[in-house]
């Protein structure tokens, strides 16, 4: 198990840049900044799934859960009036749980020991809502 915090960003905003198709690198501007693709290629599913099968995958094992485990997701400063509360998901619908309606980015941390996973939305009526995850007790039921 490594002993670095890793961080990742999920976000619903197309991240896709154009390429030089001759050696494969992004095509820069002038400020040397990629140049974002007129074409989205479905690069919210394929971050989505790297979320789910790298930074999900070492945190359940961390824990010795499963993509079922059921767990509760404590928020607050959400939404424009900074509400605080919670929710319950498992593993496997939390990036789910925590989308909105809307353009946001779930920024995610994985602590050194890769037990604890916190997760910051940010989106245009909400800046740091804060998110921390826990297993559920065994009598609560999970959506």
């Amino acid at each position: 198990m490594e002993n670095t915090k890793i961080e990742f960003e999920l976000t619903n905003d197309c991240i896709c840049v154009e390429y030089d198709e001759e050696t494969g690198d992004s095509k820069l501007d002038e400020q040397g900044n990629p140049i974002p693709s007129i074409v989205c290629f479905d690069c919210y599913d394929e971050e989505r799934a790297y979320f789910q099968d790298q930074i999900v995958a070492d945190w359940i094992k961390a824990n010795g859960w499963e993509l079922d485990t059921p767990l509760i997701i404590k928020g607050s400063r959400m939404t424009w009036a900074s509400r605080s509360g919670w929710a319950t998901a498992t593993p496997e619908t939390l990036a789910d749980k925590l989308s909105i309606n809307g353009d946001y980015t779930l920024s995610f941390t994985l602590s050194p020991d890769h037990k604890q996973l916190t997760c910051v939305r940010s989106s245009h009526d909400e800046y740091g809502a804060f998110f921390e995850f826990e297993q559920a007790p065994a009598e609560s039921e999970v959506e």
